[in-house]
């Protein structure tokens, strides 16, 4: 192969390499390495890349045996979604993986360990129902996401306009369910609490509302059992926020909640859990290398076992 094709590749595997893609890295070095053998610089690289590997493997161990908790946190559903798809693995729902959840709610509900929506003196679970307006402007905080806090009264006669009403996602999500306001904690809670149109429920009869909502709180109760106990037994947990849309705030009515700023965030977490930890955005953790980063960063020890493989290989 001639020096410039040999030369290409080396720049490719750097700008793996600079992506933390040590598997596209290496793939592209082994290349290289077998119409250079005897490169010394080539050699090095692809054993560090071998090396670099292992350990990643190591961390997806890990989180098979629950000793690495990686968890999402919000902002929105696509963070469980995306982080599954880019990492290959799947875990149990988990209490943020429906819904808007800005910062300052999250650190409302670690703070008191409840997300379930509170109950009147008459037993009624206090919610309301919003219309969600994407792409929204406000002068003073540029572009978001904004709810206006409705009845469903209002959401069902929109939504129940023929033709089809074309603003349908701003009444109902895609899943025909109600964006529903938690009051406590500030959040919006997506793919529950359906509509009677809801695909979910086409061949069964639907509960009321309030039977919903009891539902709802119910799963919210196991899925917070299950987040505070796979934090509890890990050895490190990685909190992943993801705002990908360039939303800079979320406001419900006159609220308005910063989605840049994950400093309290972060904060509540390494107060709220013993267990070394570290809250990330979403494009910090795009790939098995830089997950490796976040490691070797935040709990090193966690990364012995695979010094030892290494050492054995």
């Amino acid at each position: 192969m001639q020096t410039a094709n040999i030369s290409n590749l080396l720049a490719q595997a750097m700008r793996h390499e600079t992506n933390r893609d040590f598997e596209a890295a290496c793939k592209v070095m082994l290349t290289a390495n077998i119409h250079r053998p005897q490169n010394a610089f080539i050699l090095g690289k692809l054993i560090r890349y071998q090396s670099t590997i292992k350990k990643m493997i190591h961390l997806q161990k890990l989180v098979k045996t629950g000793e690495l908790a990686i968890v999402p946190i919000g902002f929105r559903c696509f963070t469980k979604a995306t982080l599954e798809a880019a990492l290959s693995f799947r875990q149990p729902s988990l209490p943020f993986d429906v819904g808007f959840f800005p910062p300052q709610s999250l650190v409302s509900i670690l703070k008191s360990g409840d997300m379930r929506f509170p109950a009147s003196s008459s037993g009624q679970l206090l919610h309301e129902v919003c219309r969600k307006f994407d792409n929204h402007t406000c002068p003073a905080n540029g572009v978001g996401i904004h709810f206006e806090t409705s009845t469903y009264q209002e959401v069902n006669s929109q939504v129940a306009k023929a033709p089809p009403n074309p603003d349908i996602g701003q009444w109902l999500d895609d899943t025909r369910a109600y964006y529903t306001l938690n009051t406590k904690h500030g959040y919006i809670l997506a793919h529950y609490n359906w509509h009677e149109s809801a695909p979910a429920f086409a061949n069964s009869d639907m509960p009321d509302h309030l039977t919903q909502m009891q539902l709802i709180n119910d799963i919210f109760t196991r899925r917070m059992e299950r987040f505070l106990q796979a934090c509890h037994n890990a050895k490190l947990i990685i909190f992943v926020y993801g705002e990908t849309q360039g939303h800079n705030y979320m406001s419900i009515d006159d609220t308005a909640f910063d989605l840049t700023d994950i400093s309290d965030l972060s904060s509540v977490t390494q107060e709220r859990f013993q267990t070394p930890s570290t809250t990330v955005k979403l494009l910090d953790v795009a790939n098995w290398g830089k997950v490796l980063d976040i490691a070797e960063r935040v709990c090193p020890d966690i990364l012995v076992d695979a010094g030892q493989e290494n050492r054995v290989a």
